[in-house]
């Protein structure tokens, strides 16, 4: 068991790195998007999810969070909701160009991001970084 000390490092960490990535800003890399809204347009994007159901089951999130974010990205035309064919109940999502451009954007900026921000680590402290977060994904996410 993590002692008070443990844990309070690891939280600062959290704190540290939620704000290093920028994760409380409210336009991520200038594209008028809030956090939530890229993350899960950018899910849809990388991850083919096609219903707001499939939001919601495999990121394990809230239903009506998922929905207002949804119809966020809709107005900002991002995404479209298109009736489900097979059941009249569902809506699938569809990107729109504007969506796809932008979540193309969001992931080039991210892979950037990583890139700035490890550039003034050595390539051995660049090796590390990465295998200390292969090794917390495999831990914690059994990657």
């Amino acid at each position: 068991m993590l002692n008070q000390k443990e844990l309070e490092k690891i939280r600062q960490f959290n704190r540290q790195y939620t704000n290093k990535l920028g994760i409380m800003n409210k336009n991520i890399f200038e594209t008028g998007l809030k956090w939530s809204e890229a993350r899960l347009l950018l899910e849809i994007y990388l991850n083919h999810f096609k219903t707001p159901k499939d939001l919601v089951n495999q990121l394990n999130l809230d239903k009506s969070y998922v929905s207002r974010t949804v119809n966020s990205l809709v107005k900002k035309q991002m995404l479209n909701k298109v009736q489900s064919k097979s059941d009249l109940r569902a809506v699938n999502l569809a990107l729109t160009e504007k969506g796809i451009s932008v979540s193309k954007r969001l992931n080039n900026e991210s892979n950037e991001q990583i890139i700035s921000m490890l550039s003034n680590l050595s390539e051995q402290e660049q090796n590390s970084f990465y295998n200390s977060i292969s090794n917390i994904n495999s831990i914690l996410f059994k990657e």
